[in-house]
């Protein structure tokens, strides 16, 4: 029979189960971290974290803002400028593609004033392969360093050498990773790419690179105010920017230049007129104190009678320059001496002045050794003149000119004094073609031109109403004679090695400048008149305001053999239209020509105008 299970007895006596143990969390990070490091270690990257991140949320914020240039809220390039590039990489790298892509697309219209090729560089850089990334960061970082101390050639860091080496998807990504101003430094030393292996056809792909990155949208203004000879606009424009934006702009659109050197008369109460120029020629110069005064000079001339109030006397004055005619009175230079820390203390301190070239604020034998010793030269030859005959009444054009030889190589930087102490000059006498109290002696017969005594229609009228006056030679813009002014000469050479002539050029500064129109009898009407004077009155205005970067024509008609003469025309103090009717002068003609004067815009922005009206008697 079953009953109920027998229950069992155990001999050893039950004892209490002890209450579970509570569970123990688990080990976090910075536990880990903390066992693992030390307290301090953890500490320092929490916070280092947290700063990394505080810099990303303002970059994010920023970009999307469209916020890159303030200081608070923080922009997105403000922030980024302050950092070490390995901070920036670190930073871009937590930015999405999109964010990155949005901060390259605004870097050139809106990073002025920060450093872009660093910026650029940076953005590159957090965007690369990570199979690749790190060796092309080096050598992205090795080129950028290079371009910017100046290093072109050295090998094997030196720009063109790395270029040279880099294989061709090495240069695609390198030239990628740099912006138009460090492109525009390698193509302005394009010459040390020579000899280098490879270095040429990197070359190619850096102007191609570079060809492809049109101005930016306020280069484009600026080129437009140029182009639409809005002088003062300009100007206004110009003056606003930041030095490294100016440079910027004059070496992205060398081909207005000239056109700025040209019109630097409409800067006047906008700008320093010196200071521009200063900036024009280190568009075009690769170090700036290479634009000290004394290493710029290469060719000096002195015209014995150039701007002298008496007769008797002998000029102080010399020219030199390249873009921009320097002139300095050499009487200004002191013959004292200054130590030779003094004189590097005015090296360095040198700022813009005459000709945008950099003067010491003291000048001596000490800090223009160059000039001192043109002085010097020009002082033998004053004591050693022997042109009487030639100097008298300013018969001749006679010219001394001294050849500077610095002993540096082509292209290196001047960083002191000391090799312009060293410079040699080798002096020659030139004479010209005869210039009798500025009129040319008769032409050469059977010619078949016009030349610049008068055989042009105008001739007769200037002969009759301005005897005083010179005639311009044939094809001379908007003018056809002045009258009054101060002449000086210049001779060059033009043409090929072989036939080369000399061009004696006569610069007129000043005086009254005429333009002469003859209403031909079939337009002798009101309406003819008005078409003559507003044709004159464009022509006035464009040779103001749209200037040729070519010299003027030379008269076709030799003065001599080999010898040809050339009218330039600066600042005249006054311009006259003189309109001649083949009719008798009618109120209702005088009245329609004075009319489109009183219309014209053109007018107000020439010198002082006068408008003259002849008919028959």
């Amino acid at each position: 029979m079953h009953g109920a299970p027998e229950l069992r007895r155990d001999p050893t006596p039950l004892r209490p189960r002890p209450a579970p143990a509570p569970s123990r969390p688990a080990l976090g990070p910075l536990v880990g971290l903390q066992r693992l490091a030390g307290n301090r270690a953890v500490s320092r990257l929490v916070a280092q974290r947290s700063w990394l991140g505080d810099r990303v949320a303002w970059v994010r914020t920023a970009t999307a803002a469209g916020n890159w240039r303030q200081a608070d809220p923080p922009g997105a390039y403000y922030v980024l400028n302050g950092l070490s590039m390995d901070d920036m990489v670190r930073l871009l790298r937590q930015l999405s593609a999109g964010e990155r892509k949005q901060l390259a697309a605004n870097l050139e219209e809106e990073g002025g004033g920060f450093d872009r090729p660093r910026i650029h560089l940076a953005l590159t850089n957090a965007s690369a392969a990570g199979a690749t990334s790190a060796a092309f960061r080096e050598m992205s970082e090795k080129l950028l360093w290079a371009i910017r101390s100046g290093d072109f050639t050295s090998a094997p860091d030196g720009a063109f050498p790395i270029l040279g080496r880099a294989t061709p998807g090495q240069l695609a990504g390198l030239v990628t990773a740099l912006n138009r101003d460090a492109l525009d430094a390698l193509i302005d030393r394009r010459d040390d790419a020579r000899g280098i292996p490879g270095a040429d056809s990197a070359l190619v792909a850096v102007e191609r690179k570079r060809g492809g990155t049109g101005p930016s949208t306020q280069d484009q203004r600026l080129i437009d105010l140029v182009e639409g000879g809005a002088w003062a606009d300009f100007f206004r424009a110009f003056n606003g920017m930041q030095e490294f934006d100016q440079l910027r702009f004059l070496r992205g659109a060398p081909g207005v230049v000239p056109r700025i050197r040209d019109n630097l008369r409409a800067a006047d109460g906008i700008g320093d007129p010196d200071r521009i120029r200063y900036l024009l020629e280190r568009a075009t110069t690769s170090t700036a104190r290479s634009l000290y005064v004394d290493a710029t000079v290469r060719t000096v001339s002195w015209q014995p009678k150039y701007r002298v109030a008496d007769p008797r006397d002998l000029s102080r004055i010399v020219r030199f320059g390249n873009l921009f005619d320097v002139e300095i009175d050499i009487s200004s230079i002191s013959d004292d001496s200054s130590s030779p820390e003094e004189a590097e203390l005015q090296f360095q301190q040198a700022t813009p002045g005459p000709g945008g070239f950099l003067w010491p604020a003291v000048r001596n034998r000490s800090t223009l050794p160059v000039l001192w010793q043109v002085k010097q030269e020009v002082r033998k030859a004053q004591e050693t003149v022997l042109f009487d005959d030639v100097l008298r009444d300013g018969i001749f054009v006679v010219q001394f000119f001294l050849d500077v030889v610095i002993p540096i190589a082509h292209g290196s930087t001047i960083r002191s004094l000391t090799a312009l102490r060293g410079a040699t000059l080798s002096s020659r006498w030139m004479r010209g073609a005869q210039v009798v109290k500025g009129r040319m002696p008769p032409p050469t017969p059977g010619s078949g031109y016009a030349t610049s005594l008068g055989e042009l229609a105008e001739g007769p009228i200037l002969r009759r109403d301005y005897p005083n006056a010179r005639s311009a030679p044939p094809k001379f813009k908007a003018y056809d004679g002045v009258e009054g002014g101060v002449a000086t000469e210049e001779l060059t050479f033009e043409g090929p090695r072989n036939n080369r002539v000399t061009i004696v050029n006569q610069t007129i500064k000043g005086g009254r400048w005429i333009s002469i129109k003859t209403v031909k009898p079939e337009n002798a009407n009101a309406a003819g008149v008005q078409k003559a004077v507003r044709g004159a009155l464009n022509d006035m205005y464009a040779d103001v305001h749209n200037p040729s970067s070519r010299m003027p024509s030379r008269d076709p008609d030799p003065l001599q053999p080999n010898v040809y003469y050339r009218m330039l025309k600066a600042s005249p103090d006054r311009v006259t239209l003189h309109v001649e009717l083949p009719t008798k002068l009618t109120p209702e003609l005088e009245a329609a020509a004075r009319q489109v004067v009183k219309e014209s815009t053109a007018v107000s922005e020439l010198p002082p105008f006068d408008l003259v009206i002849r008919g028959l008697e």
